[in-house]
């Protein structure tokens, strides 16, 4: 059996000399994943294990490099030879925060790709957005969001939460949720937190398709919502069935 830091070593070395992966890792993760996943370690000079701990099945991996950068490498093997899943973070560089902090507002029917929007702004950004799904945060009965209108001082504390959090200098991406724009636009404003409105257009056979395929939805609920922007003004509106969330 290899040693904990061994696997990973010879892992980056097979992704170096374009070796096959298929021995070293399981059926779930895939050659292409674990190429990708290792390629900025592999471009780099002199990359070295600095410590290494090791719970079970799961290993933990501190990794530099001779160029300042460092990672966090966390991988499990059940057999010590060959990998089950692969995790890689590079340490990011410090974020004093925005002056003023930022926050977006996405606002359209159900199944037109808010949440898909909100995560791949996220994902492309350098700097880290705080994404709220849901205009909400931690855990409370579902009693409440099932009628948000018997706990009214949730849905106001929800939003000027998300809204202080913005202020102390952090980008903040949210769903509309069930409030109307005022709600946000006031919240953001009482703290001089700059907001963009973003309003997403789908037609609504592909709003209905997409719900088809989720069992988090509950039938008719993008048929209901198809009005949803009357009564809005957006700074900026998207046809989220004519691009891809990348695109967006």
């Amino acid at each position: 059996m290899l040693g904990p830091d061994e696997l990973f070593l010879r892992m980056v070395a097979a992704v170096a000399g374009g070796d096959d992966l298929t021995p070293m890792h399981e059926d779930g993760l895939s050659p292409e994943t674990v190429r990708a996943l290792l390629a900025p370690l592999v471009a780099s000079p002199a990359v070295a294990v600095e410590w290494s701990a090791v719970n079970g099945n799961r290993v933990d991996l501190g990794v530099t490099s001779s160029d300042d950068r460092e990672w966090r490498i966390a991988y499990t093997s059940d057999d010590g030879e060959r990998l089950r899943s692969l995790h890689v973070f590079e340490r990011p560089p410090v974020f004093p925060g925005v002056a003023g902090g930022r926050a977006i507002v996405v606002h359209g029917p159900s199944s037109a790709g808010k949440s898909t929007l909100m995560h791949a702004i996220s994902a492309a950004a350098g700097t880290p957005w705080v994404v709220f799904d849901e205009a909400s945060f931690g855990s409370y009965p579902m009693t409440y969001a099932i009628w948000p209108e018997t706990a009214p001082t949730l849905r106001e504390g929800f939003v000027a939460g998300i809204a202080a959090l913005a202020a102390s200098g952090n980008q903040v991406v949210t769903s509309s949720g069930q409030h109307a724009q005022g709600v946000w636009r006031d919240a953001f404003a009482a703290v001089g937190v700059p907001v963009l409105f973003v309003g997403l257009e789908c037609p609504v056979d592909v709003l209905v398709a997409r719900q088809g395929g989720r069992d988090d939805r509950w039938g008719g609920l993008a048929e209901s919502t198809v009005g949803v922007h009357e009564g809005w003004s957006h700074d900026l509106v998207l046809d989220s069935s004519a691009h891809t969330p990348d695109e967006l």
